[in-house]
């Protein structure tokens, strides 16, 4: 089939079954610094997987004084998937040396690599402790890229930075300020390490969707298929038992239930590999179950409740989930409440017919002060 609408246009089957676009990614190790003084950064981090023969995949990203950020790939394959349907496309691929070591159970990270403005960015990771389990739970993400993210971060284990923790750009050396001072006793850089580290994140995106394939009846192996220009996504019945069904790929899954002649959306898992036989689920569950999108007309406005788990962290992110029909389109909306630092990250998700296709657009920081709680 060609790409666009499915023929059976009316069927109450032919649904979006996915629109938001989640990311997320088990990192080993997470490391950062903060530092002073510089006129355009803020600070420099880095996200490290390692697999089982050595290989390392490092995304290093430098965050602006203005709180936006500028992603760096040590991976040229991960460059495309990096900036599909980003507005920005600030993923940019550079080699980064690595060296990884512990000293006294310490750990001690080096990074070497070129910016995205070409200059030559050094950066000494040496840790204040060994790493302590008391040290985790979920990150604030501050102010970093309030306008484009909610990010979901959870870390296992952590330790601050030491005083011999260094970062140099193009030759200059810049401040870390101290975090925690404990006279004669401890002191702690600005800085963080953390191992067994996830970061999920609903950022802003662009995506046009025409749907290739619906499933006649709904039954195991029956399907989904969605053409994105980029490729192609499929979605598969696995299991139906009564009205339940779960329904996936590779990387999502969606827990639905059959009602009125249509789906409902309990649960979307976004899973992600942690090691070999090992996977981390990235949970986006409502409660009760919302409608899945259908071409065909207005999707039913519904008023819910949303959460955010990772792997068994529970209730990570929790708010309001909304549904209306506005000037012809489908606008969905997650309005955090838990925690805090969520409060001004609302998660805006607009679905407008364009010929053949769909444009799904999703903004975070919009006001949805117009929309009613649910209760």
């Amino acid at each position: 089939m060609t790409a666009g609408f499915n023929k059976n246009v009316h069927s109450e089957y032919n649904l979006i079954l996915q629109p938001f676009p989640i990311r997320f990614d088990y990192y080993d190790r997470h490391v950062m610094l903060f530092f002073e003084n510089h006129p355009e950064y803020e600070s420099i981090e880095a996200m490290i997987k390692e697999d089982e023969n050595g290989k390392t995949n490092i995304r290093a990203i430098i965050t602006l004084r203005d709180q936006t950020q500028v992603d760096h790939i040590s991976s040229p394959s991960a460059l495309k998937i990096a900036n599909a349907g980003t507005e920005n496309g600030r993923t940019y691929y550079t080699p980064i040396r690595y060296k990884f070591r512990r000293k006294f159970g310490k750990a001690n990270i080096l990074l070497e690599f070129k910016s995205y403005k070409g200059e030559d960015i050094y950066f000494d990771f040496r840790a204040s402790s060994k790493v302590k389990s008391g040290y985790c739970g979920l990150v604030d993400p501050g102010g970093h890229s309030g306008n484009t993210s909610l990010p979901v971060m959870y870390r296992e284990r952590s330790t601050l930075a030491g005083r011999k923790s260094r970062i140099m750009i193009n030759g200059k050396e810049y401040h870390i300020p101290v975090e925690l001072k404990i006279p004669l006793l401890f002191t702690g850089m600005k800085g963080y390490y953390s191992e067994a580290f996830y970061m999920g994140a609903i950022r802003n995106s662009t995506q046009f969707l025409g749907i290739t394939r619906i499933p006649v009846t709904l039954k195991a192996r029956e399907g989904w298929e969605y053409e994105t220009g980029t490729g192609k996504i499929v979605f598969e019945i696995e299991k139906a038992n009564g009205s339940l069904y779960i329904i996936g790929n590779k990387s999502v899954t969606v827990t639905a239930w059959k009602k009125d002649r249509t789906l409902e959306i309990e649960k979307i898992d976004v899973l992600s590999p942690r090691q070999e036989n090992e996977i981390i689920i990235f949970s986006l569950e409502f409660d009760p179950a919302i409608p899945a999108v259908p071409v065909a007309g207005n999707v039913p406005e519904k008023q819910s409740n949303f959460k955010i788990h990772i792997g068994g962290h529970k209730n990570l992110v929790t708010g309001r989930f909304n549904v209306v029909n506005r000037n012809g389109r489908t606008e969905i909306v997650l309005t955090p409440l838990n925690p805090s630092w969520a409060l001004n990250r609302s998660v805006v998700t607009v679905i407008a017919k364009q010929t053949d296709r769909f444009r799904i657009n999703t903004s975070i920081g919009l006001n949805t002060s117009h929309i009613p709680p649910y209760q």
